[in-house]
């Protein structure tokens, strides 16, 4: 770059040739002072122009910043009800009279909820149509609208939009504030100040009529250069009168402002110092050359104090002080220098200020914030961040993002499917699991947008992210809970299809137990005759046995829970077991030294064994081993197993485990239900594990179940402890004794003919005299006409007409004595408590043997406890 001529140079240069060509040097000199003169003007028409642009500026700025902390208030929560928010509006209108004419809350739907100054006619008007509402909801930044005449106050006016969560703020701005101020500037007679829109209407003007009458002043040349987007000084012509003027753009909205006066007064100090030059050349070279010294000293210093304070001005100071010129021209210039200086200094306290204020929102977020350059590094954070993923500010400035990251993968992940959004939308939001500091997950709610440089390029990202932990912890236990509902409401629906037809099918099985009974019990069979007999009763103790399932894992039918040694029925199990297991199967054992006694049915306990025992024979058909464990449990906290939740306290687990080929996990989630089976036709029924878990449901217990595709399975059963004084008691031997005999007279009431027909057959074969009856009435009127004969009376439940239940409150009634036992297939759960409450002695659930009967009904008859 060439080196620049210094003016100090040329005015020593100015002094030496002014001894050898004095006229010269005065024309010369007369023009350069003239010059310099026209452009100190001009600089000076600029500079106000200048000033004036960054006033408008300084105006909108205020009531943006105004503006932003009222929709950060609404915003984070700071106003809830509506009666805050009009105080607040009316609070800034009244401190800010300059700034705003009025400012109003829209909803999400447009509608007018807030605003001030009150207007009761303006409330719930529909903005949806406007401009305002539009645009401050689809941009979801601040928008500016175009200025207008406000129809209210009479004066320019125009909107701003910010963005709300559930609607937008409006703000009506008072641009008559403008005019006021482009009226302070003394631009001389014929002179004027004015700020037009981008269309060339006025904003604010020296002459106010401008502005009432909207005049459009593009037509004038200036303003035509200004619209244009043109900057600077230039010459034109109003009313065929030369003119100066000045153009300069507000930055914040691109505003022209023009600030024009007649050239005749502008350059007035021109056309007297071109006289003075004119007259002064006439003079002895002597006084020229004093003239010419002392004009040299009255240019320079105010330059070069514009110089040195540039600098100064540039390093943050505007601590000076002008120096007393000789000149108004240099005064004003000066002047004008350090008001710029000045309002500089005050627009970067203000912008510091606001950039505070920001900060301290954002610290005082609950939401993590942070920002990145391009590269993803991080170079700001809130204190929410640092807390959420356990970092210190020093850890994390400078840093890439990928240290939120699980791992490279999950970085690189991310970023090819959320930051080409961002830089194609301006934004993205959504879910994203990141990891803290110390490896926990942190999944976030994360919404990103990016951070523009002055010149419009992406130079950064933004990004807010709120912690999800708990919200989705919530999801996941209410999707645990329905899928509890869903799989009760199927095992309630398919408990009442069993209930509904356990009585028909056990009615059925009965008599053909009771035929089959009779015909052993007859002389002159056969062997072979005995033996397909046997075959028979044994195919109807598997059908009662499957019917019992049925109402097993339903909980249709209750278990009689006592004390029991858990251990010793796994090996009376076991014993079982080793009979029918295949040889390549070993059974291992594993037993709790000091088991706990649980309340239990042997019975259903060893129903359980020998079902899951089964599954695991048939999941080892090449032989394996089998593995019962048992041992003690003690819950400190609520533990969840498959669907249900254990309270704390003592348990005792039994374990059956296997090394067959295992189950995948989408077979684990169906394996309870019933009719769910994966052997082939014929292979089974899909009722055992349904029945074990009916049978543990029963005993207020939990099962699970863990396996995987050739490693086994192991189903563990978890038991409550029966209190610490209940004891187990040991079973006792089958009764092998005869069928006991009577001679009394028994009332048999069953709709069933083929059932009441067997029981009357056994019944009188074993020396007992039998009344029949199909209903309850028909029963009630034998009674009523017998009953001093009648003994016992046998009752069916399941009968049309009244029903059993009311024909035994009924025979009650009739004889407080009477001695009732009732016979039915149907197996509600709380049929037998009720019916044993209403009187009846005993109850027998169809299908039953013959013996059972017998032995029920001499036991009644002879006035012992109740049987059941």
């Amino acid at each position: 770059m060439a080196k620049r001529l210094r003016l100090s140079h040329l005015l020593l240069l100015f002094i030496i040739l002014i001894g050898f060509a004095p006229l010269v040097l005065m024309g010369f000199l007369g023009h350069r002072t003239t010059q310099a003169m026209r452009d100190d003007i001009a600089y000076r028409n600029l500079a106000l122009a200048q000033s004036l642009a960054g006033q408008v500026d300084s105006l909108l700025i205020r009531a943006r910043d105004q503006l932003l902390e009222l929709q950060g208030n609404i915003a984070h929560g700071g106003l809830v009800s509506a009666g805050q928010i009009d105080r607040y509006l009316s609070s800034k209108l009244t401190h800010h009279p300059e700034l705003f004419n009025m400012i109003m809350v829209l909803d999400a739907n447009g509608l007018v909820t807030n605003l001030a100054p009150y207007h009761f006619d303006l409330l719930g008007i529909d903005w949806s149509n406007h401009a305002a509402f539009q645009q401050g909801s689809a941009e979801r930044r601040p928008v500016w609208s175009s200025t207008f005449i406000s129809p209210r106050t009479g004066s320019p006016t125009m909107t701003m939009s910010l963005p709300l969560d559930d609607g937008v703020l409006v703000g009506y701005l008072n641009l008559a504030k403008l005019s006021h101020i482009a009226a302070q500037i003394d631009l001389g007679p014929g002179g004027y100040a004015a700020v037009v829109d981008q269309k060339g209407t006025a904003i604010a003007h020296t002459d106010p009529t401008f502005v009432d009458e909207q005049r459009n002043l593009k037509d004038l040349s200036i303003f035509s250069e200004a619209v244009a987007g043109h900057k600077g000084v230039f010459s034109f012509e109003q009313n065929g009168r030369p003119m100066l003027g000045s153009v300069a753009l507000a930055p914040l909205t691109g505003w022209p402002v023009v600030v024009a006066q007649p050239e005749d007064k502008a350059f007035a100090p021109v056309r007297e110092m071109s006289n003075l030059t004119l007259g002064s050349m006439m003079i002895v070279v002597l006084l020229a050359t004093m003239i010419g010294l002392w004009s040299i000293w009255l240019v320079q210093r105010p330059i070069s104090w514009l110089a040195a304070n540039a600098a100064r001005v540039a390093g943050g100071d505007d601590n000076f002080t002008p120096p007393a010129g000789k000149f108004r021209e240099f005064d004003d210039l000066t002047a004008s220098f350090t008001a710029m200086a000045r309002a500089i200094h005050s627009r970067e306290e203000a912008l510091r200020a606001s950039e505070e204020h920001l900060r301290a929102i954002v610290q005082g977020s609950a939401d993590a914030i942070v920002t990145m350059d391009i590269q993803r590094n991080i170079t700001d954070c809130n204190r929410a961040f640092l807390e959420q993923f356990g970092f210190d500010a020093q850890e994390v400035i400078g840093q890439s993002v990928a240290m939120i990251h699980s791992s490279q993968a999950s970085y690189q992940t991310f970023g090819a499917k959320v930051y080409p959004q961002v830089l194609r939308d301006g934004s993205w939001r959504g879910e994203w699991s990141f990891v803290r500091k110390d490896g926990e997950p942190a999944p976030m709610e994360t919404a990103i947008s990016t951070l523009l440089s002055p010149t419009g390029k992406v130079a950064g990202y933004v990004a807010l992210m709120r912690d999800i932990s708990r919200r989705l912890r919530d999801e996941a236990e209410r999707a645990r809970l329905e899928v509890q509902l869903r799989h009760s409401q199927k095992m309630e629906a398919i408990g009442t299809l069993a209930g509904g037809v356990a009585h028909d099918f056990n009615n059925i099985l009965q008599a053909l137990h009771g035929y089959v009974q009779i015909m052993t019990a007859s002389a002159g069979l056969g062997e072979v005759d005995r033996q397909r007999l046997s075959q028979m009763d044994q195919a109807l103790e598997r059908a009662s046995s499957l019917v019992r399932q049925l109402l097993t894992f339903s909980r249709k039918v209750d278990a009689e829970l006592g004390p029991v040694d858990l251990n010793f029925e796994v090996r009376q199990s076991v014993a079982l077991l080793e009979r029918t297991i295949p040889k390549m199967i070993a059974i291992r054992l594993d037993l709790e030294p000091e088991p706990r006694t649980i309340s239990a049915n042997p019975i259903q306990l060893e129903q359980i064994i020998l079902n899951l025992a089964a599954n695991s024979r048939d999941s080892m058909p090449e032989g394996g081993t089998l593995t019962i464990r048992t041992r003690n449990l003690c819950l400190e906290h609520e533990k969840t197993v498959s669907d249900l939740a254990l309270e704390p306290g003592d348990y005792m687990t039994l374990c059956v485990a296997d090394t067959g080929h295992g189950m995948p996990p989408e077979v684990i989630q169906h394996i309870f239900e019933p009719f769910f089976t994966t052997k082939g036709i014929g292979g089974g029924t899909g009722l055992g594990l349904a029945t074990v878990y009916g049978i543990v449901r029963g005993h207020h217990g939990a099962i699970e179940c863990q396996s995987s595709p050739g490693l086994g399975t192991a189903i563990t059963i978890y038991f409550p402890a029966a209190p610490p004084t209940a004891k187990a008691v040991s079973p006792s031997g089958p009764d092998n004794a005869p069928p006991p005999r009577g001679n009394e007279t028994i009332l048999l009431v069953d709709d069933e003919d083929s059932v009441a027909e067997v029981a009357q057959a056994i019944l009188e074969d074993h020396g007992y005299a039998v009344l029949r009856a199909a209903s309850g009435e028909q029963a009630l009127e034998l009674y009523a006409a017998r009953g001093h004969f009648i003994d016992l009376v046998l009752l069916d439940l399941g009968m049309p007409g009244m029903g059993g239940r009311r024909a035994l409150e009924r025979l009650l009634a009739l004889d407080q004595a009477a001695k009732v036992i009732i016979a039915s297939g149907y197996a509600a759960l709380d049929e037998k408590a009720v019916t044993i409450d209403k009187g009846a002695l005993a109850y027998i659930q169809k299908p039953f043997r013959l013996v059972e009967m017998l032995r029920t009904i001499r036991r009644a008859l002879d006035g012992q406890d109740r049987a059941v």
